[in-house]
């Protein structure tokens, strides 16, 4: 079954300066309403108005976390060319040169597991307030 759609078809017209139409607007862009017409209507009518609500703590930390994924992919990336060239070697000195890099890789993967593991602790922390 549809929904009747609402015609509205009376207006009432209102003046403001143009420091009182920013700050409707301004207002109006921090909700859930789709248009300026909607948010008057509802604080006329004394309707529920949802407003959104910004985190300024995990604001701060997706830049961050930007950054651990980015540094992640890298050493992925070369870890995975330090396997592919384990799997190319045939001689025995070639593991020689293998596994010095292998270890470097294991370290900085280790070191950025350690940073991951803090800034999730740091991001529940500021959830859980």
């Amino acid at each position: 079954m549809k929904a009747e759609k609402v015609i509205m078809s009376r207006r009432i017209n209102v003046r403001f300066t143009e420091e009182e139409y920013k700050k409707l607007l301004d207002r109006s862009a921090q909700t859930t309403c789709s248009s300026l017409s909607e948010y008057t209507r509802k604080l006329l009518l004394q309707k529920p108005v949802t407003v959104y609500h910004r985190n300024q703590s995990v604001d701060e930390l997706i830049p961050q976390l930007v950054g651990l994924k980015n540094d992640l992919n890298a050493i992925a990336n070369n870890y995975n060319q330090v396997v592919r060239k384990l799997h190319i070697l045939q001689h025995v000195p070639d593991l020689k040169t293998w596994l010095p890099q292998h270890e470097i890789a294991i370290r900085i993967l280790t070191v950025k597991a350690d940073e991951i593991k803090a800034l999730i602790a740091k991001i529940s922390d500021a959830w859980l307030q």
